[in-house]
């Protein structure tokens, strides 16, 4: 296992800009400092490109789309740009704990191939609209999914070997 895992931070954009800033601030201010931030702009026409341009870290790694994808075409696209030894997403109008990839990281390090996380749910504020009830699992879920989805994309990460290979499926929006 390599010591410094690269970690591809996945943020998908269509007229977001209302809180990608902050989206953006949460991913470059985690305590795991070795990531990449793949930005897949998809054809926004808001203030997505200035946001994003008015940062400079080279660690951002911005694409604007050619035309307008629905949203697991575009989460492909964006996944083909990643380098990273592991992949996570955020969506633009969501933040994180400043922890989040460092604690996924050392259950990644332990050999899990697929993290998901706990979350909470905040309004446009900042307060506290839900704090969703959770059992987690481990091992073959599957089944368990199939009867209630209680995995947010926003807390996903995965070994990039697993999803370059089983990726989105794209007629699903």
């Amino acid at each position: 296992m390599k010591k410094n895992v690269l970690v591809s931070v996945i943020i998908n954009c269509y007229n977001g800009d209302s809180f990608l800033k902050l989206a953006i601030d949460s991913v470059l201010n985690q305590t795991y400092r070795n990531i990449e931030l793949v930005i897949w702009d998809n054809l926004s026409n808001d203030k997505t490109d200035s946001i994003i341009n008015s940062y400079n870290d080279k660690r951002i790694k911005y694409y604007l789309s050619s035309k307008h994808e629905k949203l697991y075409k575009a989460r492909n696209l964006a996944i083909d740009k990643c380098r990273g030894d592991v992949i996570t997403f955020l969506d633009c109008d969501d933040l994180w704990f400043a922890d989040k990839i460092e604690k996924q990281i050392k259950k990644f390090k332990t050999g899990h191939k697929f993290i998901y996380g706990k979350y909470v749910q905040i309004n446009s504020k900042g307060d506290l609209i839900s704090r969703p009830k959770f059992k987690f699992f481990s091992g073959r879920v599957t089944s368990k999914l199939l009867i209630n989805n209680f995995i947010s994309i926003g807390t996903v990460m995965v070994d990039s070997s697993l999803i370059k290979y089983n990726l989105f499926d794209p007629k699903y929006n």
